[in-house]
């Protein structure tokens, strides 16, 4: 079953999203203020945003969205995210030149705990970027003017997050066939086959630095024995004895490494 929402996606993650219940995230952020989606106030398109991203309103509004995400993603899961590099204008910054976008965040992601994981890189058409932005530092006309002021058209990114740690999950199926328990062959020393399912599902650090995990063991709390006994010739003789094997047993298990 697919649901679809239309809302703000902030408060819809919060409200509608259990914690570590999604496994993978692929969006397209607002690129800070550089296009208007809606008239809505909370619309991160927006908000007021500068060279610096991490001080302004966008970069705000940025970190309650990535609370957000690092609170419903799974522990090892994949966020990717679609970003554009920016550019700086004489009249709203002062200097043509870049903002780096990218790197604003990358910032923002990493110090609310998702780890960098890699990045793809998608060119641009400068002559197509020239028209429809009209961007001085892509045009002919500055590079006759003057060379100087020319730049290379800003390629898009999808930056590729993980969040640390990962859930894991064991099973062991043990099967030994039918044997004998005597050296010396003979029918009542002779122990049946039998199988023991184990089970585990924990939780490791991305480092290694810890882990912890339940178990069970014969789950199924198969009866068996492991091995059957002669008494030696003598007052005993005739007499035979056996060695159970363990019942179902249940466990936590909490590792260090220093």
């Amino acid at each position: 079953m697919i649901e679809i929402f239309n809302e703000d996606c902030i408060r819809g993650m919060r409200e509608r999203l259990a914690e570590d219940s999604v496994h993978c995230l692929v969006t397209s952020i607002p690129f800070g203020a550089l296009f208007s989606y809606s008239h809505k106030r909370e619309d991160i398109g927006n908000t007021k945003d500068g060279v610096e991203f991490m001080g302004t309103q966008f970069g705000l509004s940025m970190r309650f969205w990535f609370e957000e995400v690092r609170r419903v993603m799974a522990p090892g899961s994949i966020v990717c995210i679609h970003v554009q590099q920016l550019n700086t204008t004489v009249v709203q910054h002062g200097y043509m030149g870049l903002r780096d976008f990218r790197g604003a965040v990358i910032d923002m992601a990493r110090k609310h705990g998702l780890n960098p994981h890699g990045e793809v890189a998608i060119p641009k058409n400068p002559q197509r970027v020239a028209q429809v932005r009209k961007l001085h530092s892509l045009l002919f006309v500055t590079g006759r003017r003057d060379s100087r002021a020319l730049s290379p058209a800003n390629n898009d990114f999808v930056l590729f997050f993980r969040k640390p740690g990962e859930f894991f999950t064991g099973l062991d199926i043990y099967y030994r066939g039918d044997f004998s328990s005597s050296p010396t062959p003979s029918q009542y020393l002779n122990v049946e086959g039998y199988s023991l399912l184990n089970l585990r599902v924990g939780f490791r650090s991305d480092n290694g630095g810890w882990s912890g995990y339940i178990w069970a063991r014969n789950v199924l709390d198969e009866q068996y024995f492991e091995q059957l006994l002669a008494a030696p010739a003598g007052n005993g003789a005739g007499h035979y004895g056996a060695v159970l094997g363990d019942p179902r047993v249940y466990g936590a298990t909490l590792r260090f490494s220093f």
